[in-house]
């Protein structure tokens, strides 16, 4: 069963999502490009050292495929699943959309 916790804003809040909404938006404020997306997708150096709002689009449309396939193994339960690349994943997909919006293009 899940518990309730206290959140900060005075509302309360599912434990588990809480919890895996502030981890995923940890990770996402420590999103560095290099360093992580090399190891989630099959991209090349040169596509990640490119910071065109094209380039970075792109990105954000393969990993929100990554995204689904990743959801869609969890949810029928496929023995591949890994919910630590599903967070990884989230993490980079919220990481590339603060750096798509925060650069202004």
């Amino acid at each position: 069963m899940d518990t309730i916790t206290s959140h900060p804003s005075g509302k309360n809040r599912s434990g588990i999502g809480w919890s895996l909404n502030r981890l995923v938006n940890a990770g996402s404020a420590s999103y560095h490009r290099r360093l992580h997306l090399q190891q989630l997708l099959p991209i090349s150096l040169k596509k990640i050292d490119d910071r065109s709002s094209q380039n970075r689009r792109w990105i954000i449309s393969r990993l929100a495929t990554a995204l689904r396939q990743e959801r869609n193994r969890g949810r029928c339960g496929h023995w591949t699943y890994s919910l630590n690349r599903h967070v990884a994943l989230l993490q980079a997909y919220r990481g590339e959309r603060e750096l798509l919006e925060n650069s202004g293009d």
